[in-house]
């Protein structure tokens, strides 16, 4: 989540109620009115699907009973259901509610059962029409009526909040980015050992040109802040990336940073744009910050 010390200091100690269902005491569940502890993947039954590319249909197996506590999603669901009076709703099992789907009569469901599923993985059946994009027309558009009363019914450029020709640049003049890593999705993965042996640690990836002023040497514990926040890391030079510009992958965990969170240096600004026709998303790539050693 953008700007944590917002969302920490001003949106949750105004929440009536949180709770949080995880399979681990992640930094949210530490917030959290009640914590209830999910069952994984080996403890329950699904249905799975594939990318749009490759369109199969899984079955996922329970291989043991939930250990201890945990209970899965749909359990935990179903059980939320009957308390609060809708249990009429809640009144099958997993393989029941999935042979509904599969039985469903869409076209893409034809000739899947729950026992072939059983035996492995089924290609759903293609559609005999080609897939719609949701727009008027049905087909990319380059000039979209429904934004025109933004003035951005045809492309054009916004220069970024946080640019760095921005007045805000002479204070804090390098752009931060948060790239994916490459071993974990996000924050999933990020505790796993023999995953942490080959990338064990934040670092904030900084080209020696931005380094040499700064006098930080590879190694070095550097501060990264703006008027937000701040996060201690350690400093990974590198030429392979742009002058002007450092990076450290996104999804650790609180705990695994010397000091503070990357979070609490991105803003939480909203495109209005975005929100009217998509959804409102942050800008993690918007982001100014300043490094020193210490």
């Amino acid at each position: 989540m953008p700007n944590t010390h917002r969302i920490i200091g001003e949106i949750l100690p105004n929440l009536e109620l949180l709770v949080v269902c995880d399979l681990f005491m992640t930094d949210t569940a530490k917030y959290a009115d009640y914590v209830l502890p999910v069952a994984s993947f080996f403890e329950c039954t699904d249905l799975c699907r594939t990318d749009l590319a490759n369109p199969y249909l899984q079955l996922q197996q329970r291989v043991i009973e939930p250990l201890y506590e945990s209970r899965s999603d749909f359990q935990i669901a179903v059980e939320l259901g009957r308390r609060m009076g809708f249990g009429e709703y809640f009144n099958k099992t997993e393989e029941q509610y999935i042979e509904e789907i599969l039985a469903s009569g869409h076209p893409t469901m034809e000739g899947v059962s729950l026992e072939r599923l059983k035996e492995g993985p089924v290609m759903a059946q293609p559609l005999d029409r080609p897939q719609q994009l949701g727009t008027p027309s049905g087909r990319i558009e380059f000039y979209v009526e429904r934004i025109k009363q933004f003035g951005q019914e045809l492309p054009i450029y916004i220069e970024p909040l946080e640019s760095a020709r921005s007045e805000k640049a002479k204070s804090y003049p390098l752009s931060l980015l948060s790239t994916h890593p490459s071993n974990r999705v996000h924050s999933t993965l990020a505790n796993i050992p023999s995953l942490l042996k080959s990338d064990p640690e934040p670092t904030l990836e900084i080209n020696p040109v931005d380094a040499k002023p700064r006098d930080i040497s590879d190694g070095d514990v550097v501060r990264v802040f703006n008027g937000r926040g701040q996060v201690k890391v350690g400093a990974k030079l590198s030429q392979g990336i742009k002058p002007g510009v450092v990076n450290i992958t996104e999804g650790w965990w609180p705990e695994q940073y010397i000091e503070g969170h990357l979070n609490q240096l991105t803003h939480d600004e909203i495109n209005p744009v975005q929100q009217h026709i998509l959804q409102a998303n942050a800008a993690f790539y918007d982001v100014l910050v300043e490094v020193e050693k210490g």
